[in-house]
């Protein structure tokens, strides 16, 4: 539960370099205010402001399931299993010889379940490692 909040933290928001139009504080938004200067006769209304939006940060968590990395795997699953859980935008793959997406396995609640049906996903468990 404490790696959960510490991992919704470290993946709060970020700013994005979009910006979004507001009335509260933010720059003022030249282009717009200027529209509007010129389509309201040259009379000047309230200045039109702008703010960087913010967007939720993503996580991608690759995993290697070869037989090379098999002391840490359980622990390197348990890991992603928190990630899932804590994290919007999370997505884990594994890989051996082949990429496979376990994301959907890892959204189920309970650990034990969530790494059964990962494992049962993952065709390369233990395997060699083709990477290139």
């Amino acid at each position: 539960a404490a790696f959960r909040r510490k991992l919704a933290t470290a993946l709060s928001a970020r700013r994005s370099f979009r910006t979004v139009r507001t009335n509260a504080r933010g720059k003022l938004d030249l282009r717009r205010s200027l529209r509007e200067i010129v389509s309201a006769d040259g009379d000047i209304p309230s200045p039109l402001l702008r703010r960087r939006q913010t967007v939720p940060r993503k996580l991608l968590m690759l995993i290697d399931v070869s037989g090379s990395m098999k002391l840490y795997t359980s622990d390197y699953l348990k890991l992603a299993h928190a990630a899932v859980q804590g994290a919007d935008r999370a997505e884990v793959f594994t890989f051996g010889t082949r990429l496979t997406r376990i994301t959907s396995a890892l959204r189920i609640r309970d650990r034990n379940q969530a790494l059964a049906r990962a494992a049962a996903q993952v065709d390369d468990w233990d395997g060699g490692t083709r990477m290139g």
